[in-house]
């Protein structure tokens, strides 16, 4: 995606009380934002920049960037609510685990983790799972003491991890052995291994119907009985290609799985009690992550390859809005207690946050801005003459072209305003603004 150039107009600040999707962008100084973590305690958001090798820290409360911490090849993060604590793996051929305070945002440690990936804080036990691919193992880490206290013999490479909060299990997808290994959390043990048809990239846990739910071949989803450890069916896909994401909706009772081809991507809706397709929807272009949303009951599904967030009905029955975002977004994390989601791209240094509030579906896409350091001024007889379009904060365009422009700039409230031209990066005005009379 091409952010077009976007120069701010200051002329009056007025209220704008029309409900928008997307709320800001945040620079982050870096690209490729694959994972984000939120630190509930102070609320601030975590996220890493894999090119820019750091960890960032975002404040809720002003949406700015507060902090960086250095990090070589930094991949995924988990935060430790308990001890108020972030753990990233970081590392490019000598892996460590990272260790920094949810307090001050300070590094505290490095824990040396041979082959480190994928991180899951486990609550209950106060622990951190770490998987470590080539060790073909999962590492067990005490919070408390931040020290490695077992080690877990899993299958071949050990990817993704998801816990089974009815029964007290770890799944643990193993990549190069198509399988899913089950560990019992009291005993840290494999209670069993269960073989799939392929290298599985997503799965989720569904409380509600005591279900776990792993991608397994190119167009069905393999169920494991929560208790009972055995496949006892396998949802069958409409679509050959690769299941991308998998989340569900507690208040529903629905599977939601995201899925895509060449081009293409679709998700689809799951009876989880039957196990049966209720509805497949056409989405974006690679879809990547699934957030269903406790607060208003949507579905959020992340397009990487057509720049853009679905949002769906929270029972999956249809697609209610298509939302503009930067370059290949990628991590997706909520903050319910905000009304918000924070999406970080791969190709983008921005992090996209989206309105996640009750109060009705937008009338329009707005123009995704970006945060500038400066602002210019100009009158009504200025932006008469203006070339391209005017854009309100919110994002919504209010007239393209000059004629329109001229036609239309009467019936302007003072306000603060962007310029978009044919090029340049994409800007936006800070919150530190000048204002004139119109």
């Amino acid at each position: 995606m091409r952010h077009l150039g976007l120069l701010p107009v200051i002329l009056l600040v007025a209220s704008v009380a029309s409900a928008q999707w997307v709320e800001d962008s945040i620079d982050v100084g870096g690209r490729w934002v694959g994972s984000l973590a939120y630190n509930s305690r102070e609320d601030v958001i975590y996220g890493l920049s894999n090119t820019g090798d750091f960890v960032f820290a975002i404040a809720c409360s002003s949406n700015a960037v507060i902090a960086r911490i250095d990090a070589n090849y930094p991949r995924s993060l988990s935060y430790d609510a308990t001890d108020s604590r972030l753990y990233c793996t970081f590392g490019n051929g000598d892996e460590s685990l990272l260790v920094i305070s949810g307090v001050t945002h300070e590094r505290l440690q490095a824990l040396p983790l041979a082959s480190a990936n994928t991180t899951l804080w486990d609550g209950v036990y106060n622990r951190l799972y770490v998987t470590c691919g080539y060790e073909n193992q999962v590492a067990v880490i005490d919070c408390a003491t931040d020290s490695v206290v077992a080690r877990i013999d899993v299958g071949r490479h050990p990817l993704r991890l998801h816990l089974n909060t009815r029964h007290d299990k770890l799944y643990v997808q193993n990549y190069d052995d198509g399988s899913v290994s089950i560990v019992d959390r009291a005993s840290l043990r494999v209670i069993k291994t269960v073989d799939i048809e392929t290298a599985p990239l997503a799965g989720y846990y569904s409380e509600s119907v005591d279900k776990y739910y792993a991608d397994d071949g190119p167009n069905q989803v393999a169920v494991i009985d929560g208790d009972l450890d055995s496949v006892v069916t396998r949802a069958l896909l409409p679509n050959l290609g690769a299941v991308s994401a998998i989340t569900g909706t507690r208040r529903d009772r629905v599977v939601v799985v995201a899925q895509y081809g060449s081009g293409i991507g679709w998700v689809y809706a799951i009876d989880g009690d039957a196990d049966t397709l209720l509805s497949s929807l056409d989405v974006g272009r690679y879809p990547r992550a699934l957030h269903w949303s406790s607060v208003t009951d949507l579905v959020y599904c992340v397009n990487g390859m057509s720049d853009d967030v679905t949002v769906i009905a929270g029972d999956g029955s249809a697609v209610l809005k298509t939302v503009r975002v930067g370059d290949a977004p990628q991590a997706l994390l909520a903050v319910p207690t905000r009304g918000r989601i924070y999406v970080g791209h791969n190709n983008g240094r921005y992090v996209y946050v989206i309105k996640d509030r009750t109060g009705g579906i937008a009338e329009q896409d707005p123009v995704a801005v970006e945060r500038w350091a400066g602002s210019t001024v100009m009158r009504a007889s200025d932006l008469a003459r203006v070339e391209g379009c005017i854009i309100d904060v919110q994002g919504r365009v209010l007239a393209s072209g000059q004629s329109e422009i001229a036609n239309r700039i009467s019936e302007m409230p003072p306000g603060i305003y962007f310029v978009r031209e044919a090029s340049g990066a994409g800007r936006q005005a800070t919150t530190t603004r000048k204002i004139v009379a119109k």
